[in-house]
């Protein structure tokens, strides 16, 4: 009678061997009748290292596709037998969604070119299977592809740097917030760098020193940039600039050309919060809607409302001019002569004459000398 050899049986040292698509790795398989065994993986013969024994045969493997079953047979001269092993998932790539220097606050998602994943940082184990991970911390960041009890090899580092918020930076007012028109408050940054002005909200073009003029009213606040990231809002400053009353007219009541002893009064056009003004000076107590002007000069007024006050009105010329000396009048004969004589009467000046008898004006006489025919006071 003679006796039935047995197949081969196999089994694998380690049942968590995973293959590497590049090929060329040694396995070790165990079982019986393995002697002269040969072995071929997806029908590819392999290369046997060594000597099979009965129950140990060695080969190298050949290349194979990443992520795909192998199926690897052992034959030998009374049979086959068969087992699975893995080809080895190939190397994932990580490609970031956005920048990976980041702001406290901000996020980047990275994205794996495998799908069933597990991530890590700094070589920690992170999270999976997720084919994204979301990032918002300073790290190192890889991932590898598993499935089928095998992982594939580290992918790409992504170094993500996440850079902490400046201090939120003060504004303070070197003088008063409240002020008239023309006028204007510095405010000043405690950062001497990286500062943005900003008013409601609104960045202000070229703002960007530790110190900014205003002149219009607002609620301003600055910002400090450290390393591409933005502080919070400083506190608002709030600016108020008060308009300025209207330049007011002054209207003459008279004419403004007159005579030594005359006077004009001349009249704003505001009835409250005058002040008058000759050639730009202030004239002391000079506070009425009314002033009367006795003097020649470059008259003014200006309005204080609500601690403003207005620009100077256009200013009314005033010319006083001067009384000539008394003139002399000097008879050039006797002053008393029989009816149908005369005498005549001569001023000492050369023009400008009015002659008048006992107050009443002589019509005509006009000329330096005046001939009297009549009784009277000249």
């Amino acid at each position: 009678m003679i006796e039935a050899v047995p197949g081969p049986t196999i089994s694998l040292t380690d049942p968590q061997t995973c293959l590497s698509p590049e090929g060329n790795q040694r396995i070790t398989l165990t079982g019986t009748n393995l002697r002269k065994g040969s072995v071929t993986v997806n029908g590819i013969a392999a290369t046997i290292i060594g000597d099979p024994t009965d129950t140990t045969l060695v080969f190298k493997t050949p290349p194979g596709p990443a992520g795909t079953w192998a199926e690897v047979i052992v034959t030998t001269g009374f049979g086959t037998d068969q087992t699975w092993l893995f080809y080895q998932w190939a190397t994932p790539t990580i490609t970031p969604g956005g920048p990976i220097t980041l702001c406290w606050g901000d996020r980047v998602t990275l994205r794996a070119s495998s799908t069933v994943n597990v991530w890590f940082v700094n070589d920690s184990l992170l999270l999976g299977p997720d084919q994204t991970c979301v990032v918002v911390e300073s790290g190192n960041y890889s991932v590898k592809e598993v499935g089928n009890r095998c992982a594939s090899a580290a992918s790409n580092t992504v170094v993500v740097t996440v850079n902490p918020l400046p201090t939120t930076p003060t504004a303070t007012p070197e003088g008063a917030t409240t002020f008239c028109q023309g006028g204007s408050v510095t405010l000043s940054s405690n950062s001497a760098t990286g500062n943005q002005w900003f008013e409601s909200g609104n960045r202000i073009d070229g703002a960007t020193t530790q110190k900014y003029v205003v002149s219009a009213s607002g609620s301003y606040t600055v910002k400090v940039t450290v390393n591409g990231c933005p502080s919070a809002a400083s506190a608002a400053v709030a600016v108020t600039v008060k308009p300025l009353p209207v330049t007011p007219t002054v209207t003459p009541e008279g004419a403004t050309t007159f005579c030594q002893g005359g006077s004009v009064t001349l009249n704003s056009s505001s009835a409250t919060g005058n002040e008058w003004f000759e050639s730009g000076n202030r004239i002391d107590g000079a506070t009425n809607q009314k002033y009367v002007a006795s003097a020649s000069g470059r008259f003014t007024v200006k309005v204080t409302s609500n601690g403003c006050t207005s620009p100077a009105s256009p200013a009314v010329v005033v010319t006083l001019n001067p009384v000539p000396a008394t003139p002399a009048a000097t008879p050039d004969g006797a002053t008393t002569f029989w009816q149908g004589g005369s005498v005549t009467l001569s001023s000492s000046s050369a023009t400008g004459n009015q002659w008048f008898e006992s107050g009443n004006r002589i019509d005509g006489a006009t000329n330096q000398r005046y001939v009297v025919s009549a009784s009277g006071s000249y």
